[in-house]
């Protein structure tokens, strides 16, 4: 099915879902959106998640321009967005920004990459005017860290073994 197919498909079921949510517009505050990425990105769908922009679930799921949004991204702006935030281990969510035109209307949507590096969270707590992003309260020395890492690639390794 081709992508635009699919968000349609998303579009006119007029809900959200487990890997999909519907914006009207860009997020005002870039705390929101970072909380939206990590969410999605932590799905358990396993598949790849989408930030439908442009849907107004309130009222009735029409179209909404986003032509004059002065919060719209693009690709770069994302990357940059992401790049700069403390996640653990440097892995960051992959994520594409493609918009697509419904019944003459620009639709933005983000895609939030499924992949094998999750979860993903944050090492330092993030702070904007509408969210606080805290980073996970485990504790874990140098040794337990080490110890996890050894784990994680060991049964990476017995996957790629299997398959």
């Amino acid at each position: 099915m081709k992508f635009e197919d699919k968000i349609l498909n998303l579009i006119y079921s007029k809900s959200e879902g487990g890997y999909w949510d519907f914006k009207r517009s860009w997020h005002v505050d870039d705390g929101c959106l970072l909380h939206d990425i990590i969410c999605l990105a932590n799905n358990i769908e396993n598949r790849d998640c989408y930030i439908i922009i442009g849907i107004d679930e309130n009222n009735d799921f029409e179209y909404y321009s986003l032509n004059d949004d002065p919060n719209r991204k693009n690709n770069n702006e994302l990357s940059t967005f992401l790049r700069d935030k403390k996640f653990f281990g440097g892995i960051r969510p992959s994520v594409s920004l493609k918009t697509i035109t419904v019944e003459g209307h620009e639709i933005d949507v983000l895609t939030i990459r499924n992949d094998i590096h999750t979860p993903y969270f944050l090492t330092e707590d993030y702070t904007s005017k509408k969210k606080d992003i805290q980073k996970p309260k485990v504790v874990l020395n140098k040794i337990s860290i080490l110890g996890l890492m050894i784990q994680i690639h060991q049964l990476i390794v017995l996957q790629m073994l299997i398959k």
